[in-house]
């Protein structure tokens, strides 16, 4: 916008008496040019922070490959049951995603949603029990990101095969 233009509607906008002399009014002008001017744009940079993903695992790779256990169906029960900030069906809203990886399930995360390594275990081993597994797996944290599922160790069973014979 040129300077002219902006004196015309600075010299509308303020009324001078006419009794002003030419050299005041030049001075009043000049005093309020900026605030009538157009502001300039500043062009900011957005800097987004760049939030980090906590990823979990759980591998059910034993019980997947002995066929006693369905991991579409594991996660499937996994993504009607998290829960976040109390609501269940919250995964998408909340950038959470569930995916599944031949026999793991890995669940990301940002770092910013409160969500616990625990609820994974939870549901893990409710899941279990409902499927009559309980009794044979049993949900283990094997890294600090990662839980696994094993059978139950017996050691008794070599002892049991020697007093027989």
């Amino acid at each position: 916008m040129s300077s002219k233009s902006t004196i015309y509607r600075v010299t509308n906008y303020i009324k001078f008496s006419p009794q002003l002399s030419y050299s005041l009014k030049y001075r009043i002008l000049i005093f309020f040019l900026p605030f009538f001017q157009a502001p300039k744009k500043v062009l900011k940079k957005v800097v987004r922070a760049k939030t980090k993903k906590i990823v979990f695992t759980i591998d059910c790779t034993s019980p997947v490959d002995d066929k006693v256990l369905d991991i579409a169906s594991f996660e499937k029960y996994l993504n009607d049951r998290i829960k976040i900030d109390g609501k269940t069906g919250a995964l998408a809203t909340n950038g959470v995603g569930i995916s599944r990886e031949r026999t793991k399930i890995v669940l990301s995360a940002p770092s910013d949603v409160n969500f616990k390594k625990r609820q994974l275990k939870y549901l893990s081993k409710r899941y279990l029990k409902k499927q009559q597994l309980r009794d044979y797996l049993r949900v283990v944290a094997s890294s600090t990101g990662s839980y696994e599922m094993r059978y139950f160790s017996i050691s008794g069973t070599e002892n049991d095969e020697d007093d027989e014979e």
